[in-house]
């Protein structure tokens, strides 16, 4: 049985102003991608929030504070399962760990919860993606983790996996030249993908 191509949605999250945490590009490619073509399709909105269940964040105070002094309302942030009950960090929060004093708990928490999603998405990349979609935007720029895919993507050497790029905003001569193939819209990507992942 042939296996399901895995395909990696990579971009800004941290910095997007599109949808929460750059949701909504990744809902509409995700739908297209599975609607024609028979693959996964790993969309870090949905699969980094489950990461974090079980470091329980109801533990915290109601109040953060920030090294302004200006405290986080930490209720706002927390979600709960509908179907098992469980608490977690809403996928836009733990960034704003960073926030917090640098020799405080809540830094410390943040960071925890930081390095258990760098590790789970780099070893997506590393180990089981075949291709990584990138949509270069401006927030994407102003992050890091998107960076650390492509770089991660093409260190793999025992297996091809192409880097492609959606240009929704200048690209730096170092993205530019870890690319495979560069598009201007989706689009025109989703045109190259029919000769691609077609049958």
């Amino acid at each position: 049985m042939k296996l399901k191509p895995n395909i990696y949605l990579a971009g800004g999250m941290e910095n997007e102003t599109d949808g929460v945490m750059g949701g909504m590009w990744r809902e509409q490619i995700q739908a297209h991608l599975l609607c024609n073509f028979d693959v996964r399709v790993w969309n870090p909105c949905e699969f980094e929030p489950d990461q974090l269940k079980g470091l329980y964040p109801s533990r915290l105070p109601s109040e953060m504070p920030i090294r302004d002094n200006v405290p986080i309302d930490l209720e706002r942030v927390i979600r709960t399962d509908m179907a098992t009950g469980t608490r977690y960090i809403a996928p836009n929060f733990w960034h704003e760990f960073k926030l917090a004093p640098r020799n405080s708990r809540y830094y410390k928490r943040g960071a925890k919860y930081m390095h258990r999603i760098q590790d789970y998405d780099l070893n997506l990349v590393r180990n089981k993606i075949n291709y990584l979609i990138v949509n270069w935007t401006k927030g994407t720029g102003e992050g890091a983790g998107t960076h650390a895919e492509i770089e991660e993507a093409h260190r793999v050497k025992n297996r091809h996996l192409p880097i492609y790029i959606v240009e929704s905003s200048k690209l730096p001569a170092w993205v530019e030249f870890r690319a495979t193939k560069i598009f201007a819209d989706f689009p025109e990507l989703y045109e190259f993908l029919e000769e691609e992942l077609g049958e």
